[in-house]
């Protein structure tokens, strides 16, 4: 009977110690496969619930005009982010955003998008990213559990609408859209860094170690002068609004460098609220394509000029206002008869440009054409600009010539235009555009490569035709951008807009005035175009009244008085104190 139940243990014990066995086995047979096949996969889901590597964004690097200014800089921003607490029911996670959207106001959109990730039981959700300070502070004082705050740069242009389209913008992640901010991306941004955070059971989040230092942006010198760039932006604000226009543009250039101390577009935006409308965000002075009209005839006659083909002492019959090209009529805007050379260029005439034009050719025009740098891109460093059009010498009509040499059948940029009238102010070179000084980083400076400016006419053309330009502004068509004291080159341009017909309007016009000052030593040229004007059109009604107001304004700025002429000087003063008219 022993015997009996001592086998009955025994069996009892082998059967536990089997099972013991089994079950070890199981163990360490799922042991061996969670550390060792699934080591990884476990490892990932125990960092994904316990760590998050996130990046840091580095601090970019400041924007100045040249004399130093800022112009833009990152400041420090709370931003709002939610982890949602274990255990808390989605509708509680819902009604703390609306909490806090009663104070920072989200979009409809941002809204939908949180709401969006708590129902998917994300994890990590970004409320509102660099928030005002005021906002973020009425947020902290509720106090609510799962909402935690981080602090981030945010791009600051204190000078708001300034250069809004030299500038450009950033997104949330700091990165250029469009102007200084895009071209120069890489060297503003400097590079990224990463941080490892570790988030406790109760999903809190503590920063534990920095993995890699963000490296700061460089800053950057623009050749753009502050207090030159509001007195464009306001004459030519003042000038759109006058007119009732559409837009307008207006550059200003040293042109001897290139380097562009002005460029001012209307309307403007605030880059600190980037906008979505892609047309205010263009910048019309490099991006406009428009037909230039008369500003042009400057162009057919240097060409002519620099090939012998005509002189000054020419005489021209403009046959009382109007010539036939192929059966097309052409006129003038007044009823010429006989005009010299110079003439022609004073008062505008597109009958005596048009002959200029068919002494000089379709080839000749063409290749001064490609000269001065039409139909391509100038090389200024922005993004978005255009080539303009020039089309191909064999795509040319029997009245291109003619059509072409009074500023039509082409298209240029504002920035085009300018370039080449620099060429005529400053001895017959073409220089390359530029907007960026120099880069700026801590160890030093670093200079802008520059492309050498390229002969394009002789000393002799250029002279002759700041002369010829003098007598625009002195007894022509630009008699209202005269300043007393001062001799001023420069040239009207009156354009007829195409409908949606493609036929010339009579009530749609681009209005334009291009020169430099002073005409015999020049300090800067400038461009202004001002868009579908109402009223008046004329550019030596519009755009020339513009273009002197910047000018009188900058030559006080930059302390240049008229030389020479006691008389002069004293008339200067008087009128700058107000007391005298223009045509005083």
């Amino acid at each position: 009977m022993n015997n009996f139940y001592q086998r009955r243990a025994r069996t009892r014990i082998y059967f536990l110690a089997v099972l013991f066995l089994l079950w070890s086995g199981i163990i360490i047979l799922r042991l061996i496969d969670l550390q060792i096949f699934k080591h990884d996969l476990m490892k990932k889901r125990a960092i994904n619930q316990n760590q998050r590597i996130v990046k840091i964004i580095p601090k970019r690097g400041f924007i100045y005009d040249r004399k130093g200014r800022i112009l833009a800089s990152s400041v420090l921003k709370d931003s709002i982010y939610f982890i949602p607490p274990d255990g808390e029911s989605k509708a509680r996670q819902l009604r703390k955003i609306d909490m806090i959207n009663q104070i920072i106001r989200l979009s409809d959109s941002e809204l939908k998008k949180i709401r969006e990730r708590i129902n998917k039981g994300k994890s990590f959700i970004w409320i509102k990213r660099k928030v005002e300070e005021e906002k973020a502070r009425e947020v902290k004082r509720l106090n609510i559990n799962g909402v935690y705050f981080e602090k981030e740069y945010r791009r600051f242009y204190p000078q708001r609408n300034l250069a809004s389209h030299v500038l450009g913008g950033v997104n949330i992640d700091e990165h250029g859209l469009n102007g200084v901010e895009k071209q120069y991306d890489i060297q503003l941004f400097g590079k990224e860094g990463t941080a490892l955070f570790l988030i406790d059971a109760k999903r809190r989040r503590y920063q534990l170690k920095i993995l890699k230092k963000p490296i700061p942006g460089k800053s950057i010198m623009l050749t753009i002068d502050e207090i030159i760039q509001y007195i464009a932006e306001k004459e030519l604000e003042n000038t759109v609004k006058k007119f009732e226009a559409k837009s307008g543009w207006l550059i200003i250039m040293n042109p001897w460098t290139g380097e562009i101390l002005a460029m001012a577009n209307y309307p403007s935006y605030d880059p600190n609220s980037y906008p979505t409308n892609p047309s205010l965000e263009r910048n019309n002075s490099i991006a406009y394509i428009y037909e230039p009209g008369s500003t042009f005839k400057i162009i057919s006659v240097a060409a002519a000029l620099q090939e012998d083909i005509v002189n000054e002492r020419d005489v021209f019959d403009c046959e009382n206002g109007r010539i036939f090209l192929a059966g097309i009529k052409i006129e003038d805007y007044k009823r010429f008869s006989l005009l010299t050379l110079p003439e022609i260029v004073y008062y505008s005439s597109n009958v005596g440009a048009i002959k200029v034009g068919l002494r000089l050719g379709k080839e000749k025009l063409y290749k001064y054409l490609k000269s001065f740098g039409f139909g391509e891109r100038t090389g200024i460093d922005l993004p978005g600009e255009e080539n303009g059009i020039l089309r191909d010498i064999r795509k040319w009509s029997s009245i291109s010539v003619g059509e072409i040499s009074i500023g039509y059948e082409i298209g240029v940029t504002a920035i085009q235009m300018l370039r080449a009238v620099s060429a005529i102010a400053n001895g017959g070179y073409l220089v390359t555009p530029r907007i960026v000084k120099k880069i700026i980083s801590d160890n030093g400076e670093e200079s802008i490569s520059l492309i050498p400016p390229r002969k394009i006419l002789i000393k002799d053309v250029a002279r002759k035709m700041t002369q010829f330009m003098e007598g625009v502004v002195e007894f022509g068509t630009g008699k209202k951008a005269k300043i007393i004291g001062y001799k001023i080159a420069g040239k009207t341009g009156t354009t007829q807009k195409l409908n949606d017909l493609k036929k010339y309007s009579s009530d749609s016009h681009i209005s334009s005035f291009v020169g430099f000052v002073p005409a015999d030593e020049p300090v800067f040229s400038m461009i202004v175009v001002i868009n579908e004007p109402k009223g008046e059109y004329y550019g030596g009604e519009v755009a020339a009244p513009c273009f002197r107001e910047v000018a009188k304004k900058i030559l006080r700025y930059m302390k240049i008085f008229p030389k020479n002429d006691g008389r002069k000087i004293l008339k200067y003063a008087i009128k700058m104190n107000g007391i005298l008219n223009d045509e005083t």
